[in-house]
């Protein structure tokens, strides 16, 4: 036994590393491949031999990493088109459980290919400061045309900074080294707004690649029937050659042409469909929404009941919200924490104020209660109030819904649920959606559900235990006490406990830890209550904990267990 186990752990771990590199080997087996397809083109084909020999390599590597930037500025739009990923996915279920996974990733793919067009972007600039010397020092007075430059030994910084194509290079080089550095995690964290507006910088940058194309540096030659290439070092006299194919090998001299731009070919159609994408988005931002209820919890979450007409939305899915007496241009996602249903329209999001535009977006809202209403509001934290008078004063617009993998919950045997602090709202709606249906006594294909809330201080999950325990006492009378297992881990101070344990206090104490759980600890666990099962395990929260997540679904597990990870990846 011992043998064949192990040989199954060496198969699960080269599955593992497989699985794990795919998409890095996919992405960079189409980037190598356009890449040499360029290179060898403008090596080896004969209408490019005069460019050849004088300019080199650097020719090659500049044409390769430039059809590498053309391809990559191409996929790189397709992420953000938010409608058109939502479209395939909910097309059909086949489809949407055969790309769902990988649509997830769509925030993965944008990074990397800019990544990809960062590197291919640093070689191509490289390459042609090396052309541009070479056009400076290889000046050749037999074919004028094909020179850059104007004479020999010309400064080839000249050149550069006067013409179509250097220009409009330095000026792409001055975006997208603009747009990187806003894209930091401490930058886009310290100023939401520099990131969002500084990316929208894209459409320039795309109108100065189209416009790079026309500078004609890049010629080619066009009459290889009458002037074969490098003829013209054969003797003048030509009566004494024996021309023995029958071609006019050298009746005229060479003629050239500046290649056709080809940028507009590859991101006309990306353009299309987020040309499309943005109308959807303008047309949704005339639809009306009213906002019913603002209840302030503690631990600056702020939850927000709305209504909007013909609005439907699943379990896991999340909106865009607008505010524009914060920001006229400005969106950021919210994870749908109540959906509407038949009975109610009405949907909620949690708001926690982290930057300065939910910040902003908070005092906005609550700015017109009364002094004698904020005190009245801190007295009933724990229920709520109705703040309807103020919702014709502050306009939101909700753009949505878009899917997210926690909709496929459902479609596990098992499902591990794991949340650290404000990360919980997703699961708000997957449980609320829960209780309907075992209300309504639904079937289910899950059969067990795990959840685990990891919280600085108690407090900050106050609201969520109370849905939780009407869940488990809906549960308990059904006769599946074992059907949600949930666990509480908390890292603040212990007098935390004593504080807030009184109102449920068998049901939350029991299940109340504090300190950080034992992930290896956890995942072992599932796996003997559930041997030979494939569970699905759903996270959103603190990035650290990912990787801790993701070793531990790629472990082996002697029950036979096999863990897929999901995450919340809102774009």
């Amino acid at each position: 036994m011992a043998k064949p186990l192990k040989i199954r752990k060496i198969l699960h771990k080269l599955l593992a590393i497989f699985s794990l590199s795919f998409g890095p080997v996919v992405m960079s087996a189409v980037t190598t491949a356009v890449f040499l397809r360029s290179y060898y083109k403008y090596k080896y084909r004969p209408q490019y031999y005069y460019l050849y020999t004088m300019l080199g390599e650097s020719l090659c590597w500049s044409r390769g990493s430039a059809s590498v930037l053309c391809v990559s500025c191409c996929f790189v739009i397709l992420p953000m088109c938010r409608n058109v990923l939502s479209f395939v996915r909910n097309s059909s279920k086949d489809i949407g459980r055969f790309f769902g996974r990988l649509l997830d990733k769509n925030i993965w793919f944008h990074q990397a290919c800019a990544v990809i067009i960062i590197v291919s972007a640093g070689i191509h600039i490289a390459a042609h400061f090396v052309n541009a010397t070479r056009f400076s020092t290889n000046y050749s007075s037999k074919f004028k045309d094909i020179n850059f430059a104007s004479y020999h030994n010309q400064n080839p910084m000249e050149f550069v900074f006067t013409s179509v194509a250097g220009l409009t290079g330095i000026a792409m080089t001055l975006v997208l080294l603009a747009m990187v550095l806003t894209s930091v995690t401490a930058v886009r964290q310290a100023s939401y707004e520099m990131f969002w507006y500084s990316h929208h910088l894209f459409i320039v940058l795309f109108l100065l690649l189209f416009v790079h194309g026309l500078g004609g540096i890049i010629k080619h030659q066009v009459n290889l029937d009458t002037h074969s290439p490098g003829c013209d070092s054969i003797q003048t006299n030509r009566s004494n050659i024996v021309n023995t194919s029958q071609v006019a090998w050298c009746s005229e001299a060479p003629m050239f042409k500046a290649d056709e731009p080809e940028a507009w070919m590859w991101c006309v159609g990306p353009l299309f469909f987020y040309t499309m994408e943005r109308l959807i988005r303008a047309i949704r931002s005339f639809q009306k929404v009213k906002i019913t209820k603002i209840i302030d919890h503690d631990d600056g979450v702020l939850e927000i009941q709305m209504k909007k007409e013909n609005f439907t939305a699943a379990p896991g899915q999340y909106v865009f919200v607008n505010c524009q007496d914060v920001s006229r241009f400005e969106w950021h996602p919210f994870t749908l924490t109540l959906c509407p249903s038949t009975e109610d329209s009405t949907f909620s999001i949690h708001c926690k104020i982290l930057g300065d535009w939910t910040e902003r977006f908070s005092h906005r809202l609550l700015q017109k209660l009364s002094q004698e209403d904020q005190r009245q509001l801190t007295s009933e934290v724990h229920h709520g109030r109705n703040f309807s008078d103020i919702a014709p004063k502050v306009k939101i617009v909700v753009d949505g819904p878009y899917g997210s993998p926690f909709r496929d919950v459902w479609s596990y045997h098992v499902s591990v649920c794991i949340a650290t602090g404000i990360g919980v709202t997703p699961f708000a709606a997957v449980l609320n959606d829960l209780r309907l249906k075992v209300k309504s006594r639904s079937s289910l294909k899950l059969r067990r559900l795990y959840f685990v809330l990891v919280c600085r201080r108690i407090k900050s999950f106050h609201w969520f235990v109370e849905l939780l325990h009407s869940i488990h006492v809906m549960l308990w009378e059904a006769n599946r006490s074992d059907f949600l297992i949930c666990n509480f881990y908390y890292t603040g101070p212990q007098f935390q406990k004593e504080a807030y344990t009184k109102q449920y206090e068998r049901w939350l104490t029991s299940r109340l830890h504090q300190n950080r759980p034992s992930w290896k600890e956890l995942f072992d666990r599932v796996s003997k209550e559930n041997p030979r099962t494939k569970v699905g395990l759903f996270y959103c929260g603190n990035q650290k904990v990912t990787a801790v997540l993701k070793k531990n679904c790629r472990r082996f597990y002697v029950a036979g267990t096999k863990f897929t990870f999901n995450k919340e990846t809102l774009t």
